[in-house]
């Protein structure tokens, strides 16, 4: 639970935290991790598929995002990157590494995941399932050259996390979305939702 106030800058898992607090302590005891970089060190490259895909959130230090033809970014105490390895299958579109020492809490994608899907309260998993699937419609339509690894400024996380949040859900219109999941996480959504699965990617509804 301690590190909970560093999750919380991120507005899901604040939200998260209050829905479901136990299922929100069993995330912090099982499926968090901290990382120390050196100076120059490369968290993950452009193209790179991660291993052990992970969410990263920066507690100490500063580093710098790169890619190609776009102006680098400085990244500083409290921003995260890599939030697309909870909900999909992932490929780094860019290269971080540390400017200074660093240290970084990292969520572990796939003990995230389980922990989840596991609840038995209906409001524990729909809130993360709704929430992939419109941070999913956001990187569907977006054009590859301006998908990021860091928080997206155009993408409203806030705004988002309210219209998931199944306490306080907005009235939606139906809309299909492709989603690629991955692991566990592909086949909870698809038990939760009642979908069907084929070459990796669900076809769900919002409704």
């Amino acid at each position: 639970e301690i590190n909970m106030p560093i999750m919380e800058a991120h507005p899901f898992f604040k939200v998260y935290a209050e829905l479901a607090p136990q299922l929100m302590r069993q995330v912090c005891h099982l499926a968090l991790d901290r990382l120390q970089l050196s100076r120059g060190d490369v968290l993950f490259s452009d193209g790179e598929v991660p291993k052990r895909p992970g969410m990263y959130f920066l507690m100490t230090g500063k580093m710098q995002y790169l890619q190609e033809e776009r102006k680098p970014q400085n990244m500083h105490f409290g921003a995260w990157a890599s939030e697309a390895v909870l909900w999909t299958q992932w490929m780094h579109y860019g290269s971080l590494r540390a400017r200074t020492e660093c240290t970084l809490l990292v969520l572990i994608a796939e003990v995230f995941q389980k922990c989840a899907t596991s609840s038995g309260v209906t409001a524990h998993w729909e809130f993360p399932v709704t929430y992939a699937q419109l941070f999913l419609k956001h990187l569907n339509a977006i054009e590859d050259e301006l998908i990021t690894d860091l928080e997206d400024p155009d993408m409203d996380i806030a705004w988002i996390t309210a219209r998931a949040n199944p306490t306080r859900r907005c009235q939606r219109r139906g809309s299909p979305l492709l989603l690629q999941q991955s692991g566990a996480w592909k086949s909870s959504i698809a038990a939760k939702l009642g979908v069907s699965s084929a070459g990796g990617i669900i076809t769900s509804m919002v409704n």
